[in-house]
């Protein structure tokens, strides 16, 4: 016998007398043969009611075809030859967990877990695994801040299923409680040990310096446990999925429109409406900084650091201005591996990510992380700035702007011949309410970036006297036969 755990918990083990007693009660019993369940009969026991098709349009250029469904279901369709045997599936609804109120948000943050493996319709979650032995077909439920949707994926000749699959999440979402308190336990012993990851009390200390006394933004903890309630995440899944009239899917791969349309009229034209028209409420989360503020963390006894900077604030969306920043990204990538490891080789590597949401509002955030040594820390902060102040006032050099549209065309060639690729695109698009037509474009955007947009980007979105700075250090020596010193957190605004 072999008992294997974390040292904090030595005093709370069994001793061998225990284990062994153990071993000889279960040894003593009678125990059964195991019988397997199996349900017969297929996934849904009677097809429903197809619906039927209200109008449809059609995007020449980009080969997709769109139908508007009489329950109000839209589907966007792309065939493709790209995977011979691969259809993806992707849809939203507008509205989210962001409908729901604080009190319930955690519940609805953990809704789809709870429900995801309890099983569908007729099968609990052991008849369903036997049978989808063997399909190639798949589907998740999920609840997003603004929207909820179902994502699936399937082979040509499992296609029925995943509609199926899709039909009964649903409409016929079961309900098991012992999962829920299996779940429970898990998230229970995961933040238990948490404490003892030095990456992880930093991630920790980071999203409650970002969430600024925003319930929804605050990391789970052993209290806020307690606020996950299984009949609260069953009602909130329920509801989120009631009413499929304004839902939108998108499917791409391998099918032609006529060969799918009796799957999509039987399962997507007969899913429940009740005439809601919803859109997402602003849950008044914002990332947004008005001086500098600093979260140190002391923990751990490896001799390196970990830094994070992140500037965020107000800003205009557009498919023009995200362009421009994911091109600012780049530039500073190439830009800080040159300099923070090639020239001062004080790092293994920099990541540099920016982006734009338009939801709840306009907002920027433009993320910098690397690891170094603890002494190294503040030079190499005051280096990032350099390469940021040095494009704030000359621009990009021309070189650096050639690297990037190269990297970006090289790219977008690949990403056109996949299927996630469409998929993400046309989702993106069409949720924004953008016009489809414009994925075709995207050569324009990256030639109208010039060296003086990312001039102007840079001086708009970095600020050194409003962003977060996040420094993980490792904890001071500590005296022989001395507790070990508790985490050092400190945040300042």
């Amino acid at each position: 016998i072999l008992l294997s755990a974390p040292e904090t918990q030595k005093a709370k083990l069994p001793a061998e007398k225990e284990l062994l007693g153990t071993f000889q009660q279960v040894t003593a019993r009678q125990i059964n043969p195991w019988v397997d369940r199996v349900r017969q009969g297929p996934l849904v026991a009677e097809a429903p009611k197809p619906g039927r098709i209200v109008s449809e349009s059609r995007v020449e250029e980009l080969n997709v075809t769109e139908w508007r469904l009489s329950n109000g279901v839209r589907v966007i369709m792309k065939p493709t030859d790209f995977q011979n045997d691969e259809i993806l599936l992707t849809s939203y609804s507008p509205g989210g967990s962001s409908l729901v109120p604080d009190s319930k948000y955690l519940s609805a943050a953990f809704a789809t877990a709870v429900i995801r493996d309890a099983g569908l319709g007729r099968f609990d979650r052991i008849t369903l695994e036997k049978a989808l032995a063997g399909k190639a077909a798949g589907v998740l439920p999920y609840i997003g801040t603004f929207e909820e949707g179902i994502r699936g994926v399937a082979a040509a000749r499992d296609l029925e299923t995943m509609f199926q699959l899709v039909y009964l999440n649903v409409t016929a979402p079961r309900k098991d409680p012992k999962l829920f308190l299996s779940l429970l336990g898990g998230l229970e012993e995961q933040l238990r040990t948490r404490v003892s990851s030095p990456e992880a009390v930093f991630a920790d200390e980071l999203r409650k310096a970002m969430a600024q006394g925003n319930p929804r933004q605050e990391p789970l903890s052993l209290e806020r446990l307690q606020e996950i309630d299984f009949e609260t995440a069953y009602q909130v899944y329920r509801d989120r999925f009631a009413d499929v009239g304004d839902f939108t899917f998108v499917l791409v791969g391998n099918f032609t429109p006529e060969s799918i349309k009796p799957l999509v009229l039987t399962w997507l034209g007969s899913l429940p409406t009740k005439g809601r028209r919803e859109s997402w409420r602003d849950p008044g989360d914002s990332t947004t900084f008005d001086s500098v503020v600093k979260v140190d963390v002391a923990k751990g006894l490896e001799p390196k650091s970990q830094v994070r900077m992140l500037f965020s604030g107000p800003a205009t969306f557009s498919r023009e201005n995200r362009h421009v920043m994911e091109s600012l990204a780049r530039v500073l990538q190439i830009r800080l591996r040159e300099v923070l490891r090639e020239d001062m080789g004080a790092v293994y590597g920099v990541q540099a990510e920016g982006g734009l949401s338009s939801r709840p509002r306009g907002e920027y955030t433009f993320h910098i992380a690397f690891g170094c040594a603890p002494e190294k820390v503040d030079s190499l902060v005051q280096a990032v700035f350099a390469e940021i102040e040095s494009i704030q006032k000359n621009g990009v050099p021309d070189g650096y702007l050639q690297k990037v549209r190269e990297q970006e065309r090289r790219e977008r060639e690949v990403a056109e011949r996949e299927n996630r690729f469409w998929l993400g695109a046309l989702e993106a698009y069409a949720s924004e309410g953008w016009d489809l037509r414009g994925i075709l474009r995207y050569g324009e955007l990256v030639e109208m970036v010039t060296s003086e947009r990312l001039q102007q980007a840079a001086q708009a979105y970095f600020h050194r006297d409003r962003y977060l700075l996040g420094v993980l250090r490792p904890e001071a020596p500590v005296p022989a036969q001395t507790a070990p010193a508790a985490v050092s957190t400190t945040t300042g605004r």
